[in-house]
Formats: C-alpha cells, sequence, structure tokens
C-alpha cells in the first residue's frame, strides 16, 4: 500500500472541447489529483526534497489546463498523468477532470468528468 497526497478542487480555465463554441469561448475546469508515492523518508526527515512537492503538481496541471486545447478530457488527463509520472518517487496517479459547465442540447447536468488511474509499476 502506498502513501497518497491529495489534490482536490483545483481550478483552472482553460479552451477544451470537441466542440468549436467550447473552445473559442473556454470554461474552468476542475480537478482532483491523488499521486502514490512512499513517503516514509519524509515521514522522517520533515524535508520537502523527500516527498512529491505539490506545488509543482499544480504548475504541471496549470501549464496543461490553460495551454493549447484538447479536443477530450481523455486526452487531457492522459498528458496530466503522463507528466505526473515523470516526477520523482511518483509511483502512480489517479487524475479526475470535471467540465462543469457542458453545453448539451438535450438536458442539463451538474459537469461531465473523466477518472483516471496510471502507474509506474509495469
Amino acid at each position: 500500500m502506498m502513501d497518497v497526497i491529495t489534490l482536490k478542487g483545483l481550478e483552472f480555465f482553460g479552451h477544451h472541447g470537441a466542440y468549436e463554441q467550447e473552445r473559442t469561448r473556454g470554461q474552468t475546469f476542475r480537478l482532483d489529483v491523488k499521486i502514490e508515492a512512499d513517503l516514509q523518508e519524509a515521514c522522517v526527515s520533515d524535508n520537502i526534497e523527500d516527498t512529491v512537492d505539490y506545488s509543482h503538481v499544480v504548475d504541471i496541471a496549470r501549464k496543461l489546463v490553460e495551454g493549447p486545447p484538447y479536443l477530450l478530457l481523455e486526452s487531457l488527463a492522459g498528458s496530466l498523468s503522463d507528466h505526473l509520472l515523470k516526477l520523482p518517487r511518483v509511483d502512480a496517479v489517479s487524475v479526475k477532470i470535471m467540465k462543469p459547465n457542458v453545453d448539451l442540447n438535450n438536458g442539463k447536468i451538474d459537469y461531465a468528468s473523466v477518472s483516471i488511474h496510471r502507474s509506474n509499476k509495469v
């Protein structure tokens, strides 16, 4: 069982979506990120160098969400996961990306979301 760092409710403005009006207008995206890592060394040392610095996680998420548009939330979530798995000490990540203002012609929903889990383990 790995230790977990959780960042819940990150919000950034982006221009992602399958439809042109979504990419043109843009909207707020909400993210929840869980990072699995061995945090035993940090528990003893009390040193940020021995853990996953979540300010780096936020920076990566911001750059991707505020950056060039993706058509699908799946692609955005996959890209974020790939970037996070490259950070030192990260063994696995779970990413949930929520799109609260989905433009549906046939009804209203609270949000659409994609959740994925990726691991460095083979």
